[in-house]
């Protein structure tokens, strides 16, 4: 072996607005003043998976299959791309996400299987067999210290999710979490990458 990966090709998505096209259901936001959180990533997921993805798959030298399909993101970007996880189980096979926002209000509770109920709607976490999934999740280890918000509880959080990750049946191999130092998110250029989502 030498070392070496296959070629890959990596499709930054920029959105309409983060906080509506990565967040599971609406939110009140953390700050006063600020608009709500949109709650719109079934749709922007779907507009990946029945328009996006069709069209790099028919212009680029692509793999299709699921096996060589990865959705990953930061913050919103990898909360996202859990979501896709259990909306598209069988479009995507690979998922990265880094310091994603399980803070997020109810995400939590979802991935622990309660009913998230949302004015007219239900939120319920679908069974997904994991079997051939690969999970990569990074959280910074001083994440959140320095937040007077729900941000604060970022590492535990994760901790949190990572636990029910296993429940869900992924294979020991196959899920990789670390927790780091975070000194990435005080460089300009990864705020910036932040706002995108990457297929």
């Amino acid at each position: 072996m030498s070392g070496q990966i296959e070629p890959l090709i990596i499709i930054g998505i920029e959105p309409n607005d983060r906080h509506d096209d990565y967040t599971p259901w609406a939110a009140p936001s953390l700050s006063p003043h600020t608009p709500m959180f949109g709650g719109q990533a079934e749709a922007y997921l779907h507009t990946v998976v029945t328009r996006i993805k069709p069209y790099i798959d028919a212009h680029y030298a692509t793999n299709p299959a699921p096996s060589h399909t990865a959705i990953s993101g930061c913050s919103f970007g990898g909360l996202v791309s859990i979501f896709a996880s259990y909306y598209y189980p069988d479009v995507f096979h690979q998922y990265i996400s880094l310091s994603a926002s399980f803070w997020y209000e109810d995400v939590l509770r979802f991935i622990q299987g309660e009913q998230v109920k949302r004015q007219e709607s239900t939120y319920v976490k679908p069974t997904v067999n994991r079997e051939n999934h690969q999970l990569c999740l990074y959280v910074g280890e001083l994440e959140g210290i320095y937040k007077d918000t729900v941000q604060v509880h970022m590492v535990d959080y994760t901790m949190k999710a990572h636990h029910e990750f296993i429940k869900e049946g992924y294979l020991e191999p196959n899920l990789l979490f670390e927790i780091k130092c975070a000194l990435a998110y005080l460089r300009p250029d990864f705020i910036e990458l932040r706002s995108i989502n990457f297929l």
